[in-house]
Order: C-alpha cells, then structure tokens, then sequence
C-alpha cells in the first residue's frame, strides 16, 4: 500500500476510535485559557503546547514530558485532596484530559457528585509525532522506555511534593481508556499498596487474550479462550473499522515496545496481564475497587478481554462494577454515554454523599 494512503487510513482508525479524536499537535496558546474560563477550577499546564515550554523532567525517561494538572474550585493547600492519575489512549495524549475528560468531572465536582480532588494526566505517547504515527507506550517499562517508572517514580512524587494531596492508598485513583484504562488495571494490581481504587472505560484488561482457534477478534466463550503464547502473525488484525477497510494489526501495536521474536515475550507479557495479575491478588492485604465500562460492539473485541477479566477475579474478592453497553461502540460517543455512571460510582467510593445517592440510580440511564 502507498505510504500516504496507508498513514491516511490509519488516521481515519484514529478518528473511529474512543482513543482517538486528539487535537493537531500544533501549539495552542488560548485553548487552555478558554477551558479554564468556563470552569469552576482551573488546569495547569505542564506541557509544551502553548508559547512555553513548562514540561516536566523524567528521570526514568531522560527527557521532558508533558502533563496536566487540575486543581478543583476552591484548592487551598491548607486542605489536603484524593488524586486521581488519567491514563490516556492509544493514539491520544495529555490533551485527552481537557478535550473530553475535565468538563464533566468539573461540573460534577461542582454540583457535589464527586467531592474535590487533584487530577494528573500524563502524555505516554513514545514520539513527539503526529499522533496516528506515534505509537502509545501502554506506560509500561519496555525497549521504548521506562513509562511506568516515569508515572510512578517521576510524576507521583513531583505531585505528592508540589500539591496538597491526602495520605494513604485509599486517596489515590488511577485510571483512563482503552490503552489507558488497561495500564490504570495493570499498575493498580501490580502496585496494590499505592492504588486502592481503579476505572477504566474499553480496558484492555488481557493482552494475550485469543480463543481456542488461535484468532485475537474471536469472540469470547467461556471455556474457548486461551492465553496466546505465539507472537509471530504480526499482520493479525487487532481492530477492524470501516467494515475492515482500516485494520490495526499486532506489529503495529507490540513491535515498539516488545521483540515478537523472543521466546520468553509470552511470560512477559503474562507478568504485566491484568487478567493474570487479578488471579493472585491478595484482596484481604489490599482492597481493591475496579470501575469497567465495557461495549458488546467494541472494535478491538475489548469486551472479550473484559469477561475474561471477570472469569479470573471471580473468588478474589476484589470488588468490580461492571458498566456494559451491549450496542456500545469503542467510541467517544459511548464513552460520553457511560461517563455518567463511572463518575457517580467514583462519588461513592470517595465517599460523596450525593454521589452515593445517585449511584441508586440505574446504570442503564447511562447508555
């Protein structure tokens, strides 16, 4: 295929996707201003998107990266505040906190939903690209880099020094979309003494998920699944859009950040699988809380990935509430429907009064 018609038609799976829709990567001096304007609180950049640079530095990375931090109406440092740690999509960045996330969480913060809380969004795409080009880093350790050492050992502490955040495991959240979400799931159970708290919207929750054929897109049936072992097929699809017209294959997604041709890259992959972490998670020591909003018509068959999710925590005692949109799409639209519910579940887990009223409402309001 032509190299321009193939970037153009991964862009267009960009749009189609809920990790998609990012800005151009273009400096934009007032869109923050304009943000902040119609807000109660107010986001601070740490990025290099506007006329200076204020990126912070990653020691893990050896390089600056970009962030936002939102500070909810009223943020006195004389209080301390629960933060939570947005975790983009794959072809998405930082921006995804202010061009979809930060409104509804602004609005719900004001209308006492969600009590106030510190809000961290760090860019974990690999290059500094456009962003169809760029390949996202699942903000894991790999050949591309330190990512989760970068979220954990650089941007953790830079907050917890800087901004008036609540002791204690229970005052952290970490959570986001697609790549995202996954990784949020994968670092709360591999980091349980940090993270009480988790959400995620189309989480890619097993990322060795095929069934019993061998194929990543079959659908999930209990008993017909399997953890995949060979990473050869680097031309298998991983998410179709467009009837199939625009495909992402497995290369696309693992060859940045993994050898395919390493013989131990499955018991790698299996000790950073949130599905095969639930399994040995000691809920007893850590209490965990899971948010998962799935979609029966997702691109990347991420609602297979879910169930088996669900089959491995089943007895942990880890608790999960499970959103699913049976007609949902992997898609900003679905997310946007969804959102309603995972912010009123988050009012209840840190402890809202009228969040936890609201969460008495029925989930399908949501959809």
């Amino acid at each position: 295929m032509h190299k321009n018609l193939f970037m153009l038609l991964v862009g267009l799976a960009s749009l189609a996707s809920v990790a998609a829709l990012p800005p151009f990567l273009t400096k934009k001096p007032f869109k923050l201003k304009l943000i902040n304007r119609g807000m109660a609180g107010e986001v601070l950049d740490y990025t290099n998107n506007t006329i200076r640079d204020n990126r912070l530095w990653s020691e893990a990375l050896g390089k600056p990266i970009d962030a936002y931090v939102y500070l909810p109406p009223g943020y006195n440092p004389e209080n301390s505040y629960p933060v939570f740690y947005w975790l983009h999509g794959f072809t998405q960045d930082e921006n995804c906190l202010i061009d979809h996330i930060i409104r509804p969480i602004d609005c719900a913060i004001t209308h006492g939903t969600l009590p106030p809380m510190v809000i961290v969004a760090p860019d974990g795409k690999l290059q500094n690209q456009p962003l169809f080009q760029s390949p996202g880093s699942f903000f894991a350790n790999t050949k591309a880099g330190r990512y989760e050492d970068m979220l954990l050992d650089d941007l953790v502490p830079f907050i917890e020094k800087n901004y008036s955040i609540a002791p204690g495991r229970e005052n952290r959240i970490i959570g986001g979309v697609s790549m995202g979400g996954g990784s949020a799931a994968r670092i709360a159970l591999k980091y349980p003494h940090q993270f009480a708290t988790c959400l995620g919207i189309f989480p890619a929750l097993n990322i060795r998920y095929e069934n019993t054929r061998g194929s990543y897109l079959g659908k999930y049936v209990p008993g017909y699944w399997q953890f995949r072992e060979d990473f050869s097929r680097g031309l298998e699809p991983m998410g179709k859009f467009f009837g199939g017209l625009v495909t992402i294959r497995l290369k696309q997604m693992l060859d940045p950040l993994y050898d395919r041709r390493d013989p131990d890259l499955g018991a790698k992959l299996g000790a950073e699988n949130p599905t095969e972490l639930v399994s040995k998670h000691d809920n007893s020591k850590y209490p965990l809380s899971f948010y998962i909003a799935s979609a029966g018509k997702d691109q990347f068959n991420i609602d297979s990935q879910v169930a088996t999710f669900l089959d491995a925590a089943e007895g942990t005692g880890v608790s999960i509430t499970l959103d699913y949109s049976p007609r949902g799409r992997h898609s900003v639209r679905t997310a946007a429907r969804m959102a309603p519910a995972s912010i009123r579940w988050l009012g209840q887990v840190l402890g809202s009064q009228k969040g936890q009223a609201e969460l008495g409402n029925n989930l399908e309001s949501s959809k």
